[in-house]
């Protein structure tokens, strides 16, 4: 998947965030996961990542929610792959 194509979906997400899908949000959080700075947001993110895996469906979304700033940060560019 492309950068532009990754930010079409997490700028979707961010627009229409109640609606949208606990599993595309879990899939992009994935995929924006290598573009933080450091490894401690990387883990962290995994780490909550892996508890809305394991959690039943209304819990899945209030987990979601708590996550929603890692994808204005994607979007505010205030991220970068590590080289």
């Amino acid at each position: 998947m492309s950068d532009k194509d990754l930010s079409e979906r997490v700028k979707k997400i961010v627009e229409d965030f109640d609606s949208s899908n606990v599993k595309d949000i879990v899939d992009v959080l994935e995929k924006i996961m290598p573009y933080f700075k450091t490894n401690d947001t990387k883990d962290y993110l995994s780490g909550k990542i892996q508890g809305i895996s394991n959690a039943d469906e209304q819990k899945k979304r209030e987990l979601c929610n708590k996550l929603k700033p890692y994808f204005d940060w994607y979007i505010q560019g205030a991220i970068g792959k590590e080289e």
